[in-house]
Protein backbone atom coordinates (compact mmCIF):
# COMPACT_ATOMS: atom_id res chain seq x y z
CA UNK A 1 0.00 0.00 0.00
CA UNK A 2 1.25 3.80 -0.80
CA UNK A 3 1.14 5.64 2.15
CA UNK A 4 0.49 9.11 0.24
CA UNK A 5 -0.20 9.96 -2.82
CA UNK A 6 1.27 12.33 -5.47
CA UNK A 7 -0.41 14.89 -3.70
CA UNK A 8 0.68 14.96 -0.40
CA UNK A 9 4.02 14.72 -1.60
CA UNK A 10 3.96 17.78 -3.63
CA UNK A 11 3.04 19.75 -0.30
CA UNK A 12 5.91 18.23 1.26
CA UNK A 13 8.52 18.94 -1.34
CA UNK A 14 9.73 22.24 -0.60
CA UNK A 15 9.80 21.64 3.10
CA UNK A 16 12.97 20.22 5.51
CA UNK A 17 13.37 18.85 8.37
CA UNK A 18 13.46 20.89 10.94
CA UNK A 19 15.54 20.39 14.40
CA UNK A 20 15.34 22.35 16.86
CA UNK A 21 18.67 20.99 18.82
CA UNK A 22 21.75 19.36 18.22
CA UNK A 23 23.94 16.82 20.43
CA UNK A 24 27.79 17.48 20.26
CA UNK A 25 30.09 14.99 21.25
CA UNK A 26 27.58 13.70 23.91
CA UNK A 27 28.65 17.46 26.30
CA UNK A 28 24.36 18.05 25.85
CA UNK A 29 25.28 21.26 23.86
CA UNK A 30 22.94 22.50 22.22
CA UNK A 31 22.49 25.16 19.31
CA UNK A 32 18.84 26.62 18.05
CA UNK A 33 17.13 26.71 14.32
CA UNK A 34 19.60 24.17 12.92
CA UNK A 35 18.09 22.45 9.81
CA UNK A 36 19.33 18.69 8.98
CA UNK A 37 21.07 18.92 4.97
CA UNK A 38 22.75 21.78 2.99
CA UNK A 39 24.88 24.33 4.80
CA UNK A 40 27.86 25.47 2.97
CA UNK A 41 27.82 26.37 -0.68
CA UNK A 42 29.61 24.55 -2.97
CA UNK A 43 29.04 25.04 -6.51
CA UNK A 44 26.88 26.02 -9.37
CA UNK A 45 25.11 23.09 -11.99
CA UNK A 46 22.60 23.78 -14.81
CA UNK A 47 19.52 23.70 -13.68
CA UNK A 48 16.99 20.42 -14.64
CA UNK A 49 13.77 20.13 -14.20
CA UNK A 50 12.21 19.11 -10.77
CA UNK A 51 15.47 20.96 -8.95
CA UNK A 52 14.33 23.17 -6.17
CA UNK A 53 13.34 26.84 -7.49
CA UNK A 54 14.74 27.74 -4.27
CA UNK A 55 18.42 26.66 -4.96
CA UNK A 56 18.32 29.08 -8.11
CA UNK A 57 21.13 31.47 -8.23
CA UNK A 58 18.80 34.59 -9.63
CA UNK A 59 22.26 36.68 -9.51
CA UNK A 60 23.89 33.78 -11.89
CA UNK A 61 21.09 34.49 -14.10
CA UNK A 62 21.11 37.73 -14.16
CA UNK A 63 24.57 37.87 -15.43
CA UNK A 64 24.99 34.34 -17.81
CA UNK A 65 21.40 34.18 -18.71
CA UNK A 66 21.27 30.58 -17.92
CA UNK A 67 19.40 28.77 -15.44
CA UNK A 68 21.83 27.38 -12.21
CA UNK A 69 21.54 25.59 -8.97
CA UNK A 70 23.54 25.88 -5.79
CA UNK A 71 24.88 22.73 -4.50
CA UNK A 72 25.90 22.66 -1.07
CA UNK A 73 28.51 20.32 1.03
CA UNK A 74 26.15 18.60 3.65
CA UNK A 75 27.85 19.06 7.30
CA UNK A 76 27.99 16.21 9.82
CA UNK A 77 24.63 15.08 8.65
CA UNK A 78 21.80 14.26 10.66
CA UNK A 79 20.61 10.60 12.18
CA UNK A 80 16.60 10.26 12.16
CA UNK A 81 14.92 7.75 14.36
CA UNK A 82 10.99 7.35 13.62
CA UNK A 83 10.00 5.42 16.17
CA UNK A 84 6.39 4.07 15.67
CA UNK A 85 4.11 2.38 18.54
CA UNK A 86 2.29 -0.59 17.04
CA UNK A 87 0.43 -2.28 20.21
CA UNK A 88 -3.17 -3.26 19.90
CA UNK A 89 -4.68 -0.12 21.27
CA UNK A 90 -2.98 1.91 18.15
CA UNK A 91 -6.17 -0.24 15.92
CA UNK A 92 -8.48 1.47 17.28
CA UNK A 93 -9.74 4.64 15.01
CA UNK A 94 -7.41 4.81 12.13
CA UNK A 95 -4.63 5.68 14.59
CA UNK A 96 -2.15 2.99 13.01
CA UNK A 97 -2.27 4.02 9.37
CA UNK A 98 -2.64 7.95 10.54
CA UNK A 99 0.70 7.13 12.42
CA UNK A 100 2.37 5.37 9.39
CA UNK A 101 1.50 7.69 7.18
CA UNK A 102 2.99 10.73 9.51
CA UNK A 103 6.13 8.83 9.95
CA UNK A 104 6.52 7.88 6.14
CA UNK A 105 5.88 12.05 5.25
CA UNK A 106 8.33 13.00 7.88
CA UNK A 107 10.92 10.26 7.03
CA UNK A 108 10.27 11.24 3.32
CA UNK A 109 11.65 15.26 4.01
CA UNK A 110 14.03 13.89 5.86
CA UNK A 111 16.16 11.77 2.99
CA UNK A 112 15.50 14.84 1.30
CA UNK A 113 16.82 16.61 3.21
CA UNK A 114 20.21 14.87 3.70
CA UNK A 115 19.48 13.11 6.54
CA UNK A 116 20.01 9.45 7.29
CA UNK A 117 17.28 7.93 8.43
CA UNK A 118 15.67 5.00 10.03
CA UNK A 119 12.34 2.91 11.58
CA UNK A 120 11.48 1.39 14.49
CA UNK A 121 8.42 -0.50 15.80
CA UNK A 122 7.83 -0.73 19.29
CA UNK A 123 5.43 -3.23 21.11
CA UNK A 124 5.71 -5.64 24.18
CA UNK A 125 8.90 -3.82 25.41
CA UNK A 126 10.90 -4.95 22.14
CA UNK A 127 12.02 -2.73 18.99
CA UNK A 128 12.50 -3.79 15.66
CA UNK A 129 14.99 -1.39 14.20
CA UNK A 130 15.55 -1.26 10.75
CA UNK A 131 18.27 -0.62 8.53
CA UNK A 132 19.37 2.93 8.26
CA UNK A 133 18.22 4.15 4.87
CA UNK A 134 19.68 7.97 2.98
CA UNK A 135 18.72 9.86 -0.34
CA UNK A 136 15.86 9.74 -2.49
CA UNK A 137 15.96 5.83 -3.51
CA UNK A 138 15.61 5.11 0.85
CA UNK A 139 12.25 6.14 0.38
CA UNK A 140 10.29 2.94 -0.76
CA UNK A 141 12.61 1.04 2.14
CA UNK A 142 11.07 3.57 4.33
CA UNK A 143 7.73 2.54 3.72
CA UNK A 144 8.30 -0.66 3.73
CA UNK A 145 9.76 -1.00 6.75
CA UNK A 146 6.42 1.06 8.55
CA UNK A 147 4.23 -1.48 7.29
CA UNK A 148 6.05 -4.46 8.64
CA UNK A 149 3.61 -5.11 11.21
CA UNK A 150 0.10 -4.68 12.15
CA UNK A 151 -0.61 -3.32 15.58
CA UNK A 152 -0.87 -6.25 18.68
CA UNK A 153 0.41 -6.66 22.18
CA UNK A 154 0.88 -4.74 25.13
CA UNK A 155 3.26 -1.19 25.30
CA UNK A 156 6.28 -0.96 27.75
CA UNK A 157 7.54 2.01 25.26
CA UNK A 158 10.60 3.16 27.95
CA UNK A 159 11.66 -0.64 27.63
CA UNK A 160 11.58 -0.33 23.95
CA UNK A 161 13.29 3.06 23.37
CA UNK A 162 16.22 1.73 25.42
CA UNK A 163 16.69 -0.50 22.36
CA UNK A 164 17.37 2.36 20.33
CA UNK A 165 20.51 2.36 18.64
CA UNK A 166 22.56 5.22 19.74
CA UNK A 167 24.47 7.98 16.99
CA UNK A 168 28.03 9.45 17.52
CA UNK A 169 27.59 11.54 14.40
CA UNK A 170 26.19 14.88 14.41
CA UNK A 171 22.21 15.12 15.91
CA UNK A 172 19.60 12.94 16.36
CA UNK A 173 16.16 13.90 15.89
CA UNK A 174 13.80 11.15 17.57
CA UNK A 175 10.26 11.30 16.73
CA UNK A 176 7.83 8.98 18.66
CA UNK A 177 4.42 8.30 17.13
CA UNK A 178 1.91 6.48 19.72
CA UNK A 179 -1.50 6.61 21.15
CA UNK A 180 0.33 6.60 25.01
CA UNK A 181 -2.18 4.44 26.11
CA UNK A 182 -0.38 2.27 28.90
CA UNK A 183 1.43 2.91 32.21
CA UNK A 184 4.61 2.68 30.56
CA UNK A 185 4.29 5.63 27.82
CA UNK A 186 8.09 6.34 27.66
CA UNK A 187 8.63 9.53 29.39
CA UNK A 188 11.62 8.13 31.55
CA UNK A 189 13.19 6.96 28.22
CA UNK A 190 12.15 10.52 26.85
CA UNK A 191 13.94 12.59 29.60
CA UNK A 192 17.47 10.63 29.10
CA UNK A 193 17.12 11.19 25.46
CA UNK A 194 17.03 14.86 26.24
CA UNK A 195 19.60 15.25 29.07
CA UNK A 196 21.65 13.54 25.85
CA UNK A 197 20.49 16.72 23.77
CA UNK A 198 19.15 14.75 21.15
CA UNK A 199 15.88 16.71 19.55
CA UNK A 200 12.65 15.24 20.68
CA UNK A 201 9.57 15.24 18.83
CA UNK A 202 6.14 13.24 20.62
CA UNK A 203 3.68 12.92 18.09
CA UNK A 204 0.22 11.97 20.26
CA UNK A 205 -2.51 10.05 17.91
CA UNK A 206 -6.10 10.72 19.25
CA UNK A 207 -9.24 8.75 17.80
CA UNK A 208 -12.85 10.28 18.38
CA UNK A 209 -13.39 6.11 18.18
CA UNK A 210 -11.69 6.18 21.65
CA UNK A 211 -14.32 8.48 23.04
CA UNK A 212 -17.12 7.74 20.79
CA UNK A 213 -17.45 3.93 22.18
CA UNK A 214 -17.93 5.47 25.17
CA UNK A 215 -21.33 6.70 23.82
CA UNK A 216 -22.72 4.49 22.30
CA UNK A 217 -24.04 2.69 25.64
CA UNK A 218 -25.26 -0.39 24.23
CA UNK A 219 -21.31 -1.77 23.97
CA UNK A 220 -19.00 -3.04 26.51
CA UNK A 221 -15.52 -1.33 26.42
CA UNK A 222 -12.69 -3.10 26.60
CA UNK A 223 -8.86 -2.15 26.85
CA UNK A 224 -6.99 -3.67 24.27
CA UNK A 225 -4.03 -4.82 25.62
CA UNK A 226 -5.26 -5.69 29.41
CA UNK A 227 -8.36 -7.42 28.14
CA UNK A 228 -10.31 -5.62 31.14
CA UNK A 229 -13.76 -4.73 29.99
CA UNK A 230 -15.69 -1.76 31.52
CA UNK A 231 -19.30 -1.58 31.07
CA UNK A 232 -20.26 1.40 30.12
CA UNK A 233 -22.90 3.73 31.97
CA UNK A 234 -24.23 7.35 31.88
CA UNK A 235 -21.08 8.96 33.54
CA UNK A 236 -18.62 7.04 30.78
CA UNK A 237 -18.50 9.55 28.05
CA UNK A 238 -17.58 12.30 30.55
CA UNK A 239 -14.88 9.86 31.97
CA UNK A 240 -13.74 9.19 28.84
CA UNK A 241 -13.53 13.00 27.72
CA UNK A 242 -11.95 14.08 30.87
CA UNK A 243 -9.19 11.29 30.54
CA UNK A 244 -8.18 12.79 27.48
CA UNK A 245 -7.90 16.25 28.54
CA UNK A 246 -5.91 15.20 31.36
CA UNK A 247 -3.12 13.31 28.85
CA UNK A 248 -2.57 15.68 26.48
CA UNK A 249 -1.99 18.64 29.73
CA UNK A 250 0.31 16.21 31.69
CA UNK A 251 2.19 15.79 27.79
CA UNK A 252 2.38 19.45 27.33
CA UNK A 253 3.92 20.13 30.79
CA UNK A 254 6.30 17.25 30.01
CA UNK A 255 7.53 18.76 26.53
CA UNK A 256 7.86 22.00 27.46
CA UNK A 257 9.94 21.41 30.97
CA UNK A 258 12.70 19.89 28.75
CA UNK A 259 12.21 21.73 25.46
CA UNK A 260 10.64 18.60 23.50
CA UNK A 261 8.11 19.44 21.05
CA UNK A 262 4.72 17.92 21.75
CA UNK A 263 1.96 17.53 18.60
CA UNK A 264 -1.06 16.49 19.27
CA UNK A 265 -2.96 14.52 16.16
CA UNK A 266 -6.43 13.63 15.48
CA UNK A 267 -6.13 10.27 13.72
CA UNK A 268 -8.94 11.07 11.68
CA UNK A 269 -7.97 13.84 10.16
CA UNK A 270 -7.35 13.62 5.99
CA UNK A 271 -3.42 14.10 5.46
CA UNK A 272 -3.44 17.58 3.20
CA UNK A 273 -2.39 20.87 3.22
CA UNK A 274 -4.29 21.46 6.85
CA UNK A 275 -1.72 18.73 8.11
CA UNK A 276 1.54 20.05 6.24
CA UNK A 277 0.88 23.47 7.76
CA UNK A 278 0.20 22.04 11.66
CA UNK A 279 3.41 19.86 10.96
CA UNK A 280 4.98 23.52 10.29
CA UNK A 281 3.21 25.28 13.13
CA UNK A 282 4.65 22.31 15.62
CA UNK A 283 8.34 23.15 13.98
CA UNK A 284 8.74 19.55 13.10
CA UNK A 285 9.22 20.47 9.69
CA UNK A 286 10.22 24.02 8.17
Amino acid sequence: MTLLDDAALRALARLEIGVSRRRTGGDGGRSAGRRGGRVEFAEHRAYAPGDDVRMIDWSAHARTGRLFVKEFEADEGLDVAIVLDTSASMASGGKLLAAQRLAYALGWVALRSGARVRVALAKGGGLAVSDEVSGAAGAAALGDSLQREGAVGGTRLSESLSKLPATSRGARLVVLLSDFLADDDGRRALAVFAERGDDIVIVHLRSNQDLDAADAGDVVLEDAETGEQIAPDAAAPDRARRFAVRQEEAWREFAAKRRLRYVPVDASARFDVAMVRMLRASGVVA
